[in-house]
């Protein structure tokens, strides 16, 4: 027992006996051969159902944070690992579709879909942790939960992105599933994209930077459980420098959390106007895949924030100058004030903000 208001016993359990280092471990596993037999044990945990989900979440937020960001790590590796590989990237969608054929032990649409819980469940959190009045939440808690959902918004976004739109575009081009339940799967995991999209700008919601505030705090008091119990679990080398890069990041990403740095990661990395792009004509096309129940207008909500926000990101000015601006900066100072006069030039150009956005608002009627 940890003794923690809020914290459910069976999650600190769980925690003093070791099980995050062990989830990690098989999703570090699965990364390394996610076609064959080790990705098995990973694939029955991703089909545990709905509540190991938040359970996960709660286990990043309560654990000790090396282990943490050691278990984001290794999701985004297992990520950009399936987004790399032509069989399990676009051949999956197509062959679970057109074919029924499995073509791997860690089927896609089924990680997207838990992938996509578990984002929707840091989402949750991390809107209670940053509203401390409505339910308390531990300070260390808080802080660690907000640099692990930082740290992970940078993993995981651009393949999760990557991902949903190989699976969008298919759609687009005619591509029907075996069924319903792909075409359900494949909206649940643009659903939990879009609200993971937003993770970053309801942190900036709080004046005080949380990012910072989070960054800078101890990570004493009533944070990690299950250290002791982690040094026991199964590790190798590659998940200690998991560990200690995601700290870096994580530490980074707090220190950089502004407009400019979120900018970077949506337009750039994420590449969210061609994929909302993409999600504006497919959607439509899933309606009828859709049960009546499904919650379609809240979908369309966070669709539409999320198109402001991108809009918003897109017109706020000029991306800053990159290494290439910054070589022709430092040359200049060896050479005439002409030089330096041409090394400026590049800032009087147009602002790629002033591209206008390849969007059609009029399929979202």
């Amino acid at each position: 027992m940890c003794g923690i208001a809020g914290l459910p016993s069976v999650v600190a359990e769980a925690l003093e006996a070791g099980l995050l280092p062990c989830v990690e471990h098989l999703l570090r596993a699965a990364g390394r051969a996610p076609r064959g037999p080790e990705a098995v044990p990973a694939e029955g945990l991703l089909n545990t159902g709905r509540c190991f989900h938040h359970f996960l979440a709660l286990m990043l937020m309560y654990g000790e944070e090396r282990q943490a960001l050691a278990a984001v790590a290794s999701v985004g590796k297992l990520l950009r690992c399936l987004v790399n590989d032509p069989v399990l990237g676009a051949a999956a969608w197509a062959s679970s579709w057109e074919a029924g054929v499995d073509p791997s032990p860690l089927y896609v649409p089924c990680f997207v879909s838990a992938l996509g819980m578990t984002c929707s469940a840091l989402a949750s959190l991390t809107e209670q942790a940053l509203q401390p009045a409505a339910r308390p939440v531990p300070a260390a808690a808080a802080s660690q939960l907000l640099r692990v959902v930082s740290f992970a918004a940078c993993h995981w976004l651009p393949a999760l992105s990557r991902l949903v739109r190989l699976g969008l575009e298919l759609v687009g081009r005619g591509g029907r599933a075996s069924g319903d339940i792909d075409q359900l799967v494949l909206m649940d995991g643009l659903w939990a994209l879009l609200e993971f999209m937003q993770l970053p700008e309801s942190l900036r919601t709080d004046p005080a930077a949380a990012l910072r505030a989070a960054a800078a705090s101890p990570k004493s008091g009533a944070g990690p459980i299950g250290a002791a119990a982690g040094d026991r679990a199964p590790s190798d080398a590659g998940s200690s420098s998991d560990a200690a890069s995601g700290e870096a990041v994580a530490g980074r990403a707090g220190a950089d959390a502004d407009d400019a740095g979120w900018r970077a990661l949506l337009l750039d990395d994420v590449g969210a106007v061609s994929l909302l792009e993409v999600a504006l004509e497919a959607v439509p096309l899933l309606w009828d895949a859709v049960a009546d129940d499904h919650p379609r207008g809240m979908l369309l909500v966070d669709l539409v924030r999320v198109l402001c926000s991108v809009a918003a990101a897109a017109a706020s000015g000029a991306p800053e100058p990159g290494p290439a601006a910054q070589g022709a900066a430092a040359a200049s100072t060896t050479t005439t004030t002409t030089t330096t006069t041409a090394a400026a030039a590049p800032s009087t150009g147009p602002a790629p903000s002033r591209t206008p956005l390849p969007w059609r608002p009029a399929s979202l009627r």
